[in-house]
């Protein structure tokens, strides 16, 4: 891209891998930080890409879905391959040789804490009173619902769309409201929406050739201490969910790890695997799986019939 834009490559930075190392902590951040003076300082990665090293996505054909403020999924690849129409993003990975591709969701955490803010204030005052989260109480009303939350579906596309849309007009609704609906249906189906939203995004991965393979998925960030989110997961996906301890940390323990490699630690990312350990395992419920499949179907052709009329 340098030398096609005809820019001075003296303005950029040495690329590096994620495990280089870049330099050393010097004595003035020695002591604002406390890591001993000369630490070697590794080049690191992009949040998300660093993140999948938390995950222990260091081979190939194992997937991962990051439930934060956006959701994400990841999975590595040992070649550069096509992107048709650049739905999803490949970045190069980690470690060498290694691709990560992954497609985002831009409203998947973020849909559930819009939930709490602008329908939430009962559960967030009787929180405060209980020492608790307001999203655990929303959890418990969700997880009284049905699966499919009585026919309650919800398009989580609050600030646009990224993959698998590639829709900047793309706007969130609730379908099929009834009466019978409480708030509990509702939560439920915020949480329905955005694993919805990012199994289509696996399918993409799926058509386009990506390698997904995954006889699991890896679910991490904020959202995946949720039970009833990781049920959720396991049955639209229909393969066992599973969280790993540090995942809630967002990319600090994919660096950590890096680092880890960079001061010598382990010899390769590959190594740190077994320090990636399991939490939890969700299975999914037979029963449930079908239901979500016509559920998802449904979520994908509301899409469909409604884009049209979120041109503005």
């Amino acid at each position: 891209l340098i030398r096609r834009t005809g820019l001075d490559p003296a303005l950029f930075p040495r690329a590096v891998e994620s495990v280089d190392a870049v330099g050393r902590v010097t004595k003035e951040a020695a002591a604002q930080t406390g890591v001993p003076e000369g630490t070697p300082v590794a080049g690191g990665g992009g949040d998300a890409v660093i993140s999948t090293t938390g995950l222990g996505l260091v081979r190939p054909g194992r997937v991962g879905v990051t439930l934060g403020t956006s959701g994400v999924v990841a999975t590595s690849l040992d070649s550069c391959l096509p992107n048709p129409d650049g739905m999803l993003q490949v970045f190069c990975g980690n470690a060498p040789g290694l691709y990560t591709a992954m497609g985002v969701t831009l409203a998947a955490a973020g849909s559930y804490q819009w939930f709490r803010s602008t329908f939430g204030d009962w559960e967030t005052e009787r929180a405060k009173r209980e020492g608790v989260s307001a999203f655990r109480l929303l959890d418990r009303a969700a997880a009284a619902a049905p699966p499919c939350s009585g026919g309650l579906v919800f398009l989580p596309y609050l600030t646009g769309e990224r993959a698998p849309l590639n829709d900047p007009d793309a706007k969130g609704a609730f379908l099929g409201i009834t009466s019978r609906h409480t708030k509990g249906h509702f939560a439920r189906a915020v949480l329905e929406g955005v694993a919805f939203s990012l199994r289509q995004v696996y399918g993409l991965m799926e058509s386009v050739g990506h390698g997904v393979s995954s006889d699991e998925i890896v679910l991490a960030g904020g959202g995946a201490v949720s039970p009833v989110w990781r049920q959720i997961f396991a049955d639209t996906f229909n393969l066992p969910v599973r969280t790993v301890y540090g995942s809630a940390e967002g990319g600090s323990f994919g660096a950590a790890l890096a680092a880890g490699v960079t001061a010598g630690i382990w010899p390769d990312l590959a190594a740190t695997v077994p320090l990636v350990r399991p939490e939890s395992r969700t299975e999914p419920i037979a029963a449930n799986v079908p239901l979500y499949a016509a559920q998802y179907e449904k979520f994908v052709r509301f899409y469909g019939a409604l884009k049209w009329s979120f041109r503005s």
